[in-house]
């Protein structure tokens, strides 16, 4: 293996392995002044789009054309804070953000901007904004009211806003985490985890919805010792579910085969302590690899990307080996 560097700091690095040769290259790029605050998406060619917010509280629209940037000042300004950026497969960047207490979606289709309102109230801050069918959005978000926590869920299709559905009701202290996946043409999956406090403890749930029935399917997994330090990453591979977090640098997870039933949360001190973040694509997280940002309480430069057909080996050796007596619940496949 080679590594070399250029004037401007970029890196080549060069190995071959079963005769054939493979190089990546990392590009450095010069740093931005005067940014308070960034938002950023990626589209289906591979370029770059943010959101910047600079110091005077002005916000401007920057999107890479593969060979320079181009930088718009939003149509709006003035807006408290910007909740969401997407690029679907048509080439349209949506934006959400709000606005003197409305929440306000942007549109920008062949070089023309579009504004509309959305026609509810969108109170709490969204967990979740993903494209669905590549080209329709789906908008998950909480709201707290006397004392109760409630998770609602919208779609953008065709032009128009659906009615906000309810998805879930929680107490207030607990901690909910939304994934929206994606099935086939028409088809999806909700998955929610909850995080409840149990005295010095916390009970771990999983509901879960398809193509919006009104029945939710729970699940509880068990128990565990603190709230995640970031968002999970939901993660799968052929016929495994893998849910994986960090609680205080630790490793933690729970396995599930498709057709069974989730593991107990399980502690392990891999690479510990340690941090680990999702990979976006154009159309949501990759849900076949995981970052890990820190390890053995290095902050890594770049990321130590691992697929998740590397982690469950090791997952379900170590669920094995917390439970010898017990091995024919390690999920299989």
């Amino acid at each position: 293996m080679f590594l070399f560097t250029t004037p401007d700091c970029d890196m080549w690095k060069i190995y071959s392995s079963r005769r054939s040769l493979f190089y990546t290259y990392t590009l450095v790029g010069y740093p931005l002044k005067g940014i308070s605050s960034f938002l950023g998406a990626i589209d289906k060619r591979g370029h770059l789009h943010l959101i910047l917010k600079l110091h005077d509280n002005q916000h401007v629209y920057s999107f890479w054309e593969g060979q320079r940037w181009h930088t718009l000042p939003l149509p709006l300004q003035g807006c408290e804070r910007v909740h969401g950026l997407v690029v679907d497969n048509t080439g349209k960047t949506h934006i959400l953000l709000r606005l003197q207490g409305e929440t306000i979606h942007l549109i920008r289709y062949r070089g023309q901007w579009f504004i509309k309102n959305l026609p509810f109230k969108l109170y709490g801050e969204p967990l979740c904004i993903q494209l669905w069918e590549g080209e329709y959005l789906f908008v998950c978000w909480e709201e707290t009211k006397q004392n109760v926590k409630k998770i609602f869920y919208t779609f953008y299709q065709k032009g128009n806003w659906s009615s906000p559905s309810l998805l879930l009701e929680q107490r207030n202290e607990a901690k909910c985490y939304v994934y929206f996946i994606d099935i086939s043409n028409k088809s999806f999956e909700i998955y929610s985890f909850v995080w409840e406090p149990q005295g010095q403890e916390y009970q771990l749930y999983c509901y879960t919805e398809a193509n919006r029935k009104t029945q939710l399917a729970t699940h509880i997994l068990g128990k565990t010792l603190g709230f995640p330090d970031s968002y999970p990453l939901l993660l799968s591979s052929r016929s495994n579910y893998l849910l994986c977090w960090t609680v205080n640098g630790q490793f933690t997870f729970s396995l599930k085969a498709k057709r069974g039933s989730w593991s107990r949360p399980q502690g392990d001190y891999l690479f510990f302590p340690t941090s680990i973040k999702p990979l976006f694509t154009w159309n949501g997280w990759e849900h076949d690899k995981a970052a890990f940002t820190r390890v053995n309480g290095l902050d890594l430069d770049w990321p130590l990307i691992i697929g998740v057909d590397q982690i469950l080996p090791y997952c379900k050796a170590v669920l094995a080996l917390s439970n010898p007596f017990r091995q024919l619940e390690v999920p299989q496949g």
